[in-house]
């Protein structure tokens, strides 16, 4: 992960998601948090693979949320669009 302000580069928490065990920031640079600072680098590496992991399968979660809406929307397209009753349909004509 790369060194964005306001976000871990270990196991990219934010202000609006800390970790589950509350966290803060080591610095002014926002890019460490306090629970992932005193892991050795081993284990910054193995939690910021297991990261990574977890947001692809999220990513993937979504893009399948994406597709079965966008045949959704495809399969409304296509559908006709319902007939009016008789007593629905506006009267034309001259006004008296």
């Amino acid at each position: 992960m790369s060194n964005i302000r306001g976000m871990c580069k270990v196991c990219a928490c934010t202000e609006a998601e800390a970790c589950e065990e509350g966290c803060g920031w080591t610095d002014a640079s926002q890019t460490l948090c306090t629970a992932c600072a005193p892991l050795s680098d081993a284990e910054r590496a193995a939690k910021r693979s297991a990261n990574l992991a977890e947001l692809g399968e999220r990513l993937m979660m979504i893009e399948g949320q994406q597709q079965e809406l966008a045949l959704r929307c495809q399969v409304l397209r296509r559908r006709p669009a319902p007939r009016r009753s008789q007593a629905q349909r506006p009267k034309l004509g001259r006004k008296s």
